[in-house]
């Protein structure tokens, strides 16, 4: 099997019409694929026996294989190269609470995977839409976006009990508030997200603001505005994706 490194770009290594799958069911060179995955490659796409398919790992790695044998709930693929990536926001971390609209949720994360993000938590704040989480539907979406975007990182959400718990995690808070002072633009990502190696946690604030106990809690941590213009939360959301983006 040969061992290849790619770019940070998986476009740049693949065709644009290239269909990737996702496995974690890898080992011994060969690789399972089941339940939905099995489905559309062999339903839907209709694959059969010794078509060659790309398959990623969801940890840095696709894989070109081979299909050996086909069941009636699973197939088994031969791997002969093996293509590596690195993840390049490995320790930044885009935060904001449920949004009002489930399909508006959607979209933001579906958007962020696109662009490249890889590391969502979903807080609880005073002013936010605690109407349960939908981690399960979430996930499939962004693995889904995953695949379509053809990026080899599989996206982790979390989820924080709270702002509080949120702002206690290890690393560097930034804090989107329409009255900072700093635009966030590249130069702003050159000096306080890309300047180090430390966790970058990006915090988008509920539909309905932050609370002022919730202000005066971020008092001291770095601020940033998007523009001078107040945006949809989901717009705030993709538009950090974008500037982010520009370092891939």
């Amino acid at each position: 099997m040969k061992n290849l490194k790619g770019s940070f770009c998986l476009q740049q290594d693949f065709l644009s019409n290239t269909e990737l799958f996702f496995s974690d069911k890898i080992s011994n060179n060969q690789i399972i694929l089941d339940g939905e995955e099995f489905h559309h490659c062999i339903n839907v796409m209709r694959h059969s026996l010794n078509d060659e398919i790309y398959v990623t790992n969801g940890c840095g790695k696709i894989y070109l294989s081979k299909i050996s044998t086909v069941s009636k709930k699973e197939l088994t693929l031969e791997i002969f190269k093996s293509f590596e990536y690195g993840n390049k926001f490995q320790n930044i971390f885009l935060c904001f609470p449920n949004l009002k609209s489930n399909e508006r949720m959607e979209f933001a994360i579906e958007k962020c995977v696109e662009l490249g993000i890889t590391n969502f938590i979903i807080y609880k704040s005073d002013f936010s839409f605690n109407k349960g989480n939908k981690i399960s539907r979430w996930e499939k979406i962004s693995i889904s976006a995953m695949k379509q975007s053809l990026r080899a990182w599989k996206p982790k959400i979390t989820l924080s009990e709270s702002f509080q718990a949120l702002l206690k995690s290890e690393g560097d808070k930034i804090i989107f508030n329409q009255e900072a002072d700093l635009i966030f633009n590249r130069q702003y990502l050159e000096n306080y997200v890309f300047n180090d190696t430390k966790n970058k946690f990006l915090v988008i604030g509920p539909e309905g603001g932050f609370s002022q106990k919730e202000l005066i809690l971020v008092e001291h941590e770095l601020k940033a505005k998007l523009t001078g213009n107040r945006l949809r939360s989901e717009t705030a959301i993709i538009s950090i994706a974008i500037l982010l983006n520009q370092f891939l």
